[in-house]
């Protein structure tokens, strides 16, 4: 199959009799590069746009891609008036050369997935006609009556044509639909036929025209920027591809040492120099790679963060707290209360007085083919599948081995414990186990409020195995009946401001009564806050149906961003005597979206301290993974570590919980 590639174009100006080459600011670099098999993508992105740096990614990129089983064979052909979707597009022209675009213009496209998504957030009364429009493209099966959740039919390279603000598409037919539609060929090689028409130009407005033209295709973003952006892409991507971002500057070239065998063969003997960073993703079980290369950057080692007093950096010896067992009785008297209370001391009988309820989860689920990741819920919330799913499991001591986390989990509390370093586990409850009410109104009854009776039981499991817990279930339920402020997104599998300080609170409560927190934290910090206001589309949007997405609006949030007694934005610090392993909910406020008014920045806050975090977008074991890599200079110094991560991966995560 012929490599993927963004060609390089030569124009001659006869004028001058002078011959400029039109390079392609995005070029694919591992040859062979096949976009539904390959194991990874790498990419050197010339001028880092945000226009060039989503089409680097969304262009053709294995990670993105998905195939049925069975070929779908439609009951009749479909024409070239068919791909018109009335008049959303105009007529269809076989090849990219018939199309009215300078060879500028055709050699710097843009993507039509992550610009309409773009254009949504700036523009949502001027976009949303373009989103009901492809809603439509996507939902269409051309008479076939089976299950197909992926669309047959989707746009990709989006052409801005300055000379008359037309905008033209790139439209790809799945290779696995036949007959294959009248006006498509795979002209590129790449497997995928593809035909080009220009768009409705009644719904695309010179508003949105001028957005795209502005500073999403003309701003130069910094490395710390093009690092942000790839952090808001893992966080993204996490739901259904389960992505974790890695910060590969510094490290001279990819792929090192950690990158799997198989993934290596692709490109035996071969290095690509100064990356900045990769998206390791399990998209289809296996890890699949997106690795980018910006000229310039990936030169040095991340910058350590500054400001604040010097952490504890004591290299004396130091034990771990000996009233463990205090706090670990009590856990073990709350929840066989609860369980007496609700279950008469079973487990199965809690379970079985829950059994209406998750009849009613399963039929919620069983309105969407299994692929479809996101279902909307009561009160205009939207669902992750994978959270409904977790109401359904089973106990986790009846699961195998290999997908038990809770050895893993005691197995680093014994590693951490033989360097007298504390260690907390913080199980974070779904938005399911808070508002069971956005499955049905049954919800809001439920016996004791509890969605998932062995969430309790692994908090007592857990203190069975000498770890210790931070209950978080029952202060965000205060939380959530406390007020008008909700404790989780509307349109994200993550929490809210208000969430994360409910959780920011109740951890610098505990950490405060360790016995050596004042020699730790021997000086307050005064830091001090500020209100912002940002809005974004959320992780689960793009996991609806696509004809679902029509009308859901960006969803205004607000947040707390933390500053320095300076007025410099919060960082985490790695010489902070308390280390955070944390999944995506500790990388929400603090990587993306508003940055510095996460979790950890709101726990340094209410301790008057620094903290440490190592984040894993991956979920599940990936922190702690990330935490062996980072070698014992990672826990120098280190007093507490606090894993803490949602419990929806405990019960469903995707890969096991041996290794990577």
């Amino acid at each position: 199959m012929k490599l993927c590639v963004i060609a390089s174009f030569a124009v001659v100006l006869w004028g001058c009799q002078r011959e400029i080459h039109i390079s392609s600011p995005v070029k694919t670099l591992n040859p062979g590069y096949n976009r539904m098999s390959s194991r990874a993508l790498v990419r050197e992105v010339a001028s880092p746009t945000r226009a060039n740096l989503d089409y680097a990614v969304y262009s053709a990129d294995v990670m993105l891609w998905n195939a049925p089983g069975d070929t779908v064979r439609l009951p009749h052909g479909v024409t070239r008036e068919d791909l018109r979707f009335g008049d959303f597009l105009g007529e269809i022209h076989p090849d990219v050369g018939d199309i009215p675009v300078t060879e500028v213009e055709r050699a710097s496209p843009l993507h039509w997935k992550p610009v309409l998504e773009y254009l949504l957030e700036q523009a949502f009364d001027e976009a949303r006609s373009l989103a009901e429009g492809y809603g439509k493209v996507t939902a269409e099966r051309f008479g076939f009556s089976g299950d197909v959740p992926a669309p047959l039919i989707e746009f990709a390279d989006l052409y801005l044509a300055t000379k008359d603000s037309s905008v033209w598409i790139k439209i790809e037919c799945k290779p696995w639909m036949l007959p294959m539609p009248e006006g498509l060929h795979d002209g590129d090689g790449d497997g995928v036929p593809e035909g080009f028409a220009r768009l409705d130009a009644s719904k695309f407005t010179p508003k949105l025209f001028s957005l795209l033209r502005g500073e999403y295709a003309s701003k130069v973003l910094t490395e710390a920027e093009v690092i942000d952006w790839g952090h808001q892409l893992a966080a993204y991507w996490y739901p259904s591809r389960n992505t974790d971002f890695q910060d590969l500057r510094g490290l001279g070239s990819w792929p090192g040492e950690a990158v799997e065998a198989e993934v290596k063969r692709e490109f035996p003997g071969r290095n690509f120099p100064q990356p900045v960073f990769a998206l390791r993703g399990k998209p289809h079980g296996q890890p699949v790679y997106f690795v980018l290369a910006v000229p310039g950057m990936g030169v040095k080692s991340p910058p350590t963060p500054q400001g604040g007093k010097e952490g504890n950096q004591s290299n004396g010896p130091v034990s771990v707290s000996d009233n463990i067992g205090e706090y670990l009785a009590s856990i073990r008297d709350r929840e066989k209360s609860l369980l007496t209370k609700q279950g008469k001391g079973s487990w199965d009988r809690w379970r079985g007085k829950l059994a209406p309820y998750h009849r009613e989860v399963s039929a919620l689920l069983a309105t969407q083919p299994a692929s479809v990741m996101a279902l909307p819920g009561r009160k205009a919330f939207l669902l992750f599948r994978r959270e409904l799913e977790y109401l359904l499991a089973d106990d986790l001591q009846k699961l195998p081995p290999e997908k038990n986390p809770l050895a893993a989990i005691a197995s680093l509390r014994d590693s951490l414990a033989a360097l007298g370093i504390d260690f907390l586990f913080v199980p974070i409850p779904t938005k399911l186990d808070v508002y069971p009410g956005l499955v049905s109104a049954s919800g809001v009854k439920l016996p004791g409020g509890t969605t998932q009776p062995f969430f309790r039981k692994v908090l007592l499991d857990l203190a069975g195995k000498q770890v210790e817990t931070v209950d978080l279930l029952t202060p965000f339920q205060e939380a959530a009946h406390g007020g008008d402020d909700s404790v989780y997104q509307r349109q994200d599998t993550h929490w809210t401001a208000h969430g994360l300080e409910t959780v920011a609170k109740t951890l610098a409560e505990r950490v405060m009564g360790y016995a050596w927190f004042g020699e730790a934290y021997p000086e307050e910090i005064h830091y001090s806050v500020r209100d912002t206001v940002f809005s974004q589309l959320g992780d689960l949007y793009d996991r609806l149906p696509s004809d679902a997405r029509s009308g859901i609006r960006p969803e205004v949030l607000s947040a707390r961003r933390v500053l320095l007694p300076d007025g410099q934005l919060y960082q985490d610090r790695p010489d902070a005597p308390v280390l955070v392993l944390g999944d995506s909910y500790t990388g929400v406020f603090e990587l993306t979206g508003c940055r510095n008014a996460g979790v950890t920045a709101h726990l340094a806050k209410g301790l008057a301290g620094p903290v440490d975090l190592i984040m894993g977008w991956g979920g599940g074991p990936e922190a702690p993974n990330k935490l062996r890599r980072a070698g014992p200079e990672a826990l120098k110094g280190k007093r507490l570590v606090i894993w803490m991560m949602s419990v929806r991966d405990l019960f469903v995560y995707p890969g096991g919980w041996g290794g990577r």
